[in-house]
């Protein structure tokens, strides 16, 4: 357990900015990012949120050969998944059934996973900070905790929900309630940010004008 995020979690202006912000945020996400996107924007919506409440010397990225970790807090090697209401949580992206199997055959809980679940419209318990330990004791009761389609296309290898749910009400998690109301305010399509940057030549030096 990483005693920073668990803090982290029961602060109470850090949990006000979270409730508040994470919808909107999310809006803006779906807006800018394509459906295949969507998750890596969703990320680094969060990975923003840690960096901004524990700063740089705290979160740091990871080497880029670590495909497992998304994030380091404190040195420790976390997970960031996001998907919409009770939907499957995602182990690994493959492109074809041996692949799958492969990663079925070798894949372990090697970090802390931070779980948004996005409940439009309702007030749920969304964000979920589980800790490597639950992860990996869960799995010693529930080996066969993945599952995953065949053929090519696959979208990948993921967590079965009997398993999920066993460890996002484990006592050790920290879940935190959010909101979801959608804002009602105007986001501007993403390519607005590129007509203001081309008419007010943002790529020039300002020493240049």
């Amino acid at each position: 357990m990483n005693p920073i995020i668990v803090n982290l979690l029961h602060d109470t202006q850090a949990l006000e900015d979270l409730r508040a912000g994470l919808p909107y945020a999310f809006e803006i996400a779906d807006m800018e990012a394509d459906r295949q996107e969507v998750g890596i924007y969703r990320e680094r919506i969060i990975v923003g949120f840690l960096l901004s409440k524990l700063g740089g010397n705290t979160v740091k990225f990871p080497e880029p050969d670590d495909t497992s970790t998304d994030v380091l807090v404190a040195g420790v090697p976390l997970q960031i998944k996001t998907v919409t209401g009770n939907g499957e949580v995602t182990a690994k992206w493959t492109a074809d059934t041996a692949s799958a199997r492969e990663v079925i055959g070798t894949f372990s809980f090697n970090f802390d996973l931070w779980l948004v679940r996005i409940w439009w419209e309702k007030n749920e318990k969304s964000v979920f900070y589980v800790p490597r330990e639950v992860l990996q004791e869960t799995v010693k009761k529930m080996p066969d905790f993945l599952r995953s389609s065949t053929g090519t296309n696959n979208r990948g290898v993921k967590v079965k929900r009997s398993f999920m749910k066993l460890v996002e009400r484990d006592c050790r998690t920290t879940s935190v309630a959010v909101d979801w109301q959608w804002s009602g305010r105007y986001i501007p399509h993403p390519v607005v940010r590129y007509v203001r940057y081309w008419d007010g030549r943002d790529y020039t030096n300002p020493s240049d004008q």
